[in-house]
């Protein structure tokens, strides 16, 4: 197993009550298809001030076979499946190859 350890950072300072974040693993190194998920993590109940939330991400290494991967984040407020306005998502790649730690990752209110 490779355990991937970072951060989810929020624009600003937010108030949660029983949210949830999720973190993914993509792989994308096929060209002209979607990508594919190879780990996900979910952090929750999320709840008070916050500006950022740690993850820690766990990959079963003998999936992890392209040079190709991002990470990707949201946070739903609700705590329900789907996003809705308000929850956050991430709008650009956080790329990730094997021995990185540490990851910051950046998401938008929709």
């Amino acid at each position: 197993m490779v355990a991937i350890r970072g951060l989810i950072r929020l624009p600003s300072l937010q108030r949660f009550e029983d949210a949830v974040a999720i973190v993914g693993l993509d792989d994308v190194s096929m060209i002209d298809a979607p990508s594919v998920r190879v780990a996900e993590t979910r952090v929750e109940p999320i709840r008070g001030l916050c500006d950022r939330i740690p993850f820690c991400l766990t990959a079963n290494e003998t999936l992890l076979t392209s040079d190709s991967y991002v990470l990707a984040a949201e946070i739903r407020r609700s705590g329900k499946e789907g996003l809705a306005k308000g929850d956050f998502l991430t709008t650009a790649a956080f790329p990730w190859v094997k021995g990185d730690d540490d990851k910051v990752i950046d998401v938008e209110q929709i």
